[in-house]
């Protein structure tokens, strides 16, 4: 898998849009870790933007996906626009997404929840 880096066109981007790209990241096996935020192909861990991720929790699959809120020399409006979708996307579910994630022993449980959230009817955030 060639890593990319999965944010380009995230100023735009809804929370269904945003929970289906963090759902591909998953879509090959050994891609969820339970434990930090992301790691390389040799386990070790790295940001979650990284071009060196193959790995990610829900929370760094969420901010490859939108952005890390806490990156360095990101502006303002750029913080905020992260820290609004990352928000609304934690707030679209009905589980804590890191205490699932801590729980959760299986990548195929992350995806299902994922998918879950994907099949319900929302408004476009």
């Amino acid at each position: 898998m060639t890593p990319t880096n999965t944010n380009a066109g995230a100023e735009t981007m809804t929370v269904n849009e945003a929970v289906a790209a963090m759902l591909a990241l998953y879509a090959t096996p050994g891609t969820w870790v339970q434990a930090g935020i992301a790691q390389d192909a040799a386990g070790r861990p790295v940001e979650a933007e990284s071009l060196e991720a193959v790995a990610w929790s829900l929370e760094g699959a969420m901010y490859r996906v939108v952005g890390d809120p806490d990156a360095k020399g990101i502006t303002k409006t750029e913080w905020q626009r992260r820290i609004a979708l990352v928000a609304a996307v934690m707030g679209a579910f009905d589980v804590d997404l890191m205490a699932f994630n801590d729980a959760a022993r299986h990548q195929r449980a992350v995806v299902s929840v994922l998918r879950a959230e994907l099949s319900c009817e929302r408004m476009p955030t």
